[in-house]
């Protein structure tokens, strides 16, 4: 069973933040907007320019084995929270 790391970091650190799960041995990444920070989606009498981005995102970082300590340690410096949980193996090719 495969694990899911969910870091919130700041938009200014993404880059690292993703560098630094991929050599910790992530197999994937996604951005994600915290809970309430979505934004509404655009309509079509929607003019002028989208709303900004939000500061902070939730990275999702999936793992096959992951040393959990070690994951932390290396994101503790621009991550300070981090949460797992599990994700249940699917045949993607049969979705």
């Amino acid at each position: 069973m495969d694990e899911l790391a969910l870091i919130g970091v700041s938009r200014a650190d993404l880059e690292l933040a993703s560098a630094t799960l991929f050599a910790e041995g992530a197999l994937g990444l996604q951005e994600d907007w915290l809970p309430g920070e979505a934004p509404a989606p655009l309509q079509p009498w929607d003019r002028g320019p989208a709303p900004p981005e939000p500061d902070r995102v939730v990275l999702k970082a999936w793992f096959d084995a992951p040393d959990r300590e070690a994951v932390a340690a290396a994101v503790a410096r621009f991550a300070p929270e981090l949460r797992w949980g599990e994700v249940e193996e699917q045949d993607w090719e049969a979705v």
